[in-house]
Formats: C-alpha cells, sequence, structure tokens
C-alpha cells in the first residue's frame, strides 16, 4: 500500500460507483465519452466499485486507504496461517510471506482486484486445511465465488484452485476426494449469480484474448527480466524449486505450484495469486521438524519473533496512513496517495475556469480522474482499455510521441489539450508551436491548450 494511487486504477471506479448508487443498477453502457457513447460495456466488478465509491464518500481518501491496508493485511495473515496448518511456525511463515511481498506487491493497489484477494487467501487456507486432515469448511467457497464474481473477474483461479487441489489431493490418497468434487460444481455454477449470468463468462474469455489489453498494459505482459521486478521473481521462482527439489517436496505441492507460476510468466499481475499459493507451500519446505522446534519451547524465546512481526506491522501501517505517508514515499509522489499523473489541480481549474470543450485530447489516466472528478466533461479515452478499438489506441499513442498532430486532430476534432509534462513532452512541444492554440493554464505536472 506504499505505492500512490495511479489514476487509471482507482477514480473510473469510484465514478462507476457513484452512478451504481445513483441509478440503483449497474450500467450496460458507455456513458462517459464522446468517441465510444452508447457502446454496450460489461462493468463486471460492479460490486467492488460500490463498496470503493461508499468507503471514499463516508471516510475519504484516509478512509479508502485503511480499507485497502486491511484487505492486504487480512490476505496476509490468510497466508500465514495457511503455512502454520501446514507444519511451518508463525515466524517462518512471516517471513516467507515477507520474501514474497516484491513479487505480491501489485496486487496491494486499490482497485476491485484488492477485494478478490482475500477471498482467494480464504480459498487457499480453506483447501490446505482440508487437504491435510479433511477438516474444513468447504461449503464456504461457493459462498465465496459469488462474491468473488461480482468484484473482479479473476474468480475463475477459484475454481482453479479447487480442481488442482482435487489432483493433488488425489496424488496424496490421504482425504476423500468427493467434497471436493462437490464444492468444484459448486464453485462453477455459483459465478451465475450476477447481474448479467451467462454473460459474465464470455466477458473473462474476452478480456483474456484481447491483444489491445495485452499490448497496452504493462501488467498484462509476460515477466521479463529486463527489470528488477522479473529478476526477483525468477530469483525466487528458482529459490523454490531447488528448496522443493531438496526437501522432496510431494508431487501435489508442485502441482499447484506449477499453474501459478506460468500464469506469473505469462502476465506480471499475476504475482499476488504466486504470493498466496507459493508461501504456505514454500514456508513448509523451509520449516524444520516438529521434533527440533517442540511447541512447548519456553515462551520467552518465542517473544523476541513475534514482537519483531509486530513491529513491522505497526510499522507498515504508518507508512500508510495520509499522516506519514508524503514523508516516507520518495519524490516525485505528491501528498498523501496522489502520483504525479493524476491531474488534480489542473481539472479543479478547469472546473471553475474554463469552457467545458466538446472534444478534449488528454491520456488514460486523466480519463479516468476526468470521470471521477467532472463528471459532465465527455472523455476523449480511459482505463477501461477493452472498450476503445485498438486503432484508437495507436493514435493516442502516436499522438503522445508528437507524430502526426495536424492530422490526428482533424479527424477527431480537438478543441482541447490536457496533457501531461512527464509522458506527453513531445506533443506539448509541437502543440506549443500551433499558433491557433493557446496554453490557458499550467504546472508542473499538466498543462491545458485550448483554441484561441
Amino acid at each position: 500500500m506504499g505505492v500512490p494511487i495511479r489514476s487509471e486504477d482507482l477514480w473510473w471506479h469510484l465514478g462507476m460507483g457513484r452512478v451504481i448508487a445513483i441509478a440503483h443498477a449497474v450500467p450496460r453502457s458507455d456513458a462517459f465519452t464522446y468517441t465510444r457513447f452508447g457502446t454496450p460495456y460489461f462493468d463486471q466488478p460492479w460490486l467492488a466499485q460500490l463498496l470503493m465509491y461508499g468507503a471514499f464518500a463516508g471516510t475519504g481518501l484516509a478512509g479508502l486507504l485503511v480499507l485497502g491496508f486491511i484487505i492486504m493485511i487480512g490476505a496476509e495473515a490468510l497466508a500465514v496461517l495457511s503455512g502454520t496448518r501446514r507444519g511451518a511456525s508463525f515466524a517462518v511463515a512471516c517471513l516467507v510471506q515477507l520474501a514474497l511481498a516484491p513479487v505480491a506487491w501489485r496486487g496491494w493497489a486499490m482497485r476491485p482486484q484488492a477485494f478478490a484477494v482475500p477471498i482467494f487467501a480464504a480459498f487457499v487456507y480453506v483447501l490446505t486445511a482440508y487437504r491435510k486432515d479433511a477438516r474444513a469448511p468447504l461449503w464456504l467457497l461457493p459462498l465465496l465465488t459469488v462474491a468473488w464474481a461480482n468484484l473482479h473477474g479473476s474468480f475463475p483461479l477459484g475454481l482453479a484452485l479447487v480442481v488442482l487441489t482435487l489432483g493433488a489431493t488425489w496424488l496424496d490418497a490421504r482425504v476423500a476426494l468427493r467434497p471436493l468434487v462437490w464444492t468444484a460444481l459448486g464453485c462453477a455454477v455459483a459465478p451465475l449469480l450476477n447481474p448479467r449470468g451467462p454473460a459474465l463468462f464470455s466477458y473473462v474469455r474476452g478480456l483474456l484474448d484481447s491483444t489491445t489489453v495485452q499490448s497496452i498494459a504493462r501488467e498484462w505482459q509476460p515477466l521479463t527480466l529486463a527489470d528488477n521486478e522479473g529478476k526477483y521473481t525468477a530469483l525466487v521462482l528458482v529459490g523454490a524449486l531447488v528448496l522443493g527439489l531438496s526437501r522432496r517436496a510431494r508431487l501435489g505441492d508442485w502441482l499447484i505450484v506449477a499453474p501459478f507460476a506460468l500464469l506469473e510468466l505469462k502476465a506480471v499481475r499475476n504475482g499476488i495469486w504466486l504470493s498466496l499459493v507459493l508461501g504456505p507451500i514454500a514456508a513448509s519446505w523451509c520449516a524444520r521438524e516438529r521434533a527440533a522446534v517442540p511447541l512447548s519451547s519456553p515462551r520467552h524465546s518465542l517473544i523476541p519473533r513475534y514482537a519483531l512481526v509486530v513491529t513491522a506491522l505497526w510499522a507498515s501501517v504508518l507508512a500508510t496512513t495520509p499522516c506519514w505517508k508524503p514523508h516516507l514515499v520518495p519524490m516525485p509522489y505528491g501528498a498523501l496517495a496522489w502520483h504525479q499523473r493524476t491531474p488534480i489541480a489542473a481539472v479543479n481549474w478547469m472546473e471553475h475556469t474554463a469552457r467545458r470543450p466538446r472534444r478534449l485530447f488528454h491520456g488514460m489516466g486523466a480519463g479516468s480522474y476526468l470521470i471521477w472528478a467532472r463528471p459532465s466533461q465527455p472523455v476523449f479515452i480511459d482505463a477501461r482499455i477493452e472498450l476503445y478499438p485498438r486503432t484508437q489506441w495507436d493514435d493516442v499513442i502516436t499522438l503522445s510521441h508528437g507524430e502526426r498532430v495536424s492530422e490526428l486532430a482533424r479527424r477527431y476534432g480537438f478543441d482541447a489539450w490536457l496533457l501531461d509534462q512527464h509522458t506527453e513532452a513531445p506533443l506539448i512541444a509541437e502543440l506549443r508551436t500551433v499558433r491557433k492554440l493557446r496554453v490557458s493554464y499550467e504546472d508542473a505536472d499538466s498543462v491545458y491548450f485550448e483554441r484561441r
């Protein structure tokens, strides 16, 4: 949660949540843009958007950050408990989850996916408990799937985890398989309880098959060793492989871990799922035999370990509160949790000073923030990547490089431009040479051009 809130991740979800709260219905078509107005749109995470809007409306940004922190800590706590259920000590399970934090961090952002993370962690805990001694509330998983299917499109991962656990349980030959079969059937049917019924499955399949989403969003792209995130994740995967082989891990463990490792290699956004699956299993691999670390160990020997964990948790609490975050998070991130690409001051100026343009050009993050902060302003593009054709995204990229500006401006009929000083500098430089345009607003992060 120490990562600043990025404009493309949060604001349009809050805008959708506001619409749902006012209309008491989930929108079925676009109502925010002038390029795709009226186009059918499947708003799958409607429940998460409503919850986010309620938290923000009631407690502001601070409340939203606290909610995100509670969600993250709850999910990681379930992962730690899953590790202890497999025989690892509390300290070892905590240290393993801490080591996996750089793999999981993308899943901690405050967006609809955040609500799915503790549900997935609950799946891991319940299935871990069942695989050990067949004593677990499997009936809870289909109920959680109903909520998950209305919170975030990652709900198929729950069914996948049940099926993988079924296979691992068959390999272990320790507990009955039939309850897992019924649980899998329940998790397969439960997603139908959503406002759009079976159409939900078509939406998820279309999103996964979208080449536009995969090419535009970095988090949907494969892991690469060109950055530190990829190098660390690769190190974790190699380390887990060596550790598992050295401890002669059960084949069922590999059956569960391997698919989620492949998901992470395919798209870096999947690191959170890998961390919650791998953490408890790796913790059990790291654990010594119970005889070496008896439960009857002197209480005073455990105090430093628990004190260290509690201190780390409280430090993370302080780091995520609005009072401390501006001092602890390095620049160029601004006050509270705002990211520098959120044009807060520029949009405030537009609201009180500028004429409302009919066809405003802006980037993805600005479009997301405009949906929330100035809903009367039709946007050109926003973070709903799948809503827009690939040609429009190509035009956005071309313009941001300052290329074919006159041609594309005539095609779309732009009468104003809200631009980011950091990511759209070539376009800004090009527009400064256009005599028919003037700079009406400018600060360190944003610039606003309009016709003379």
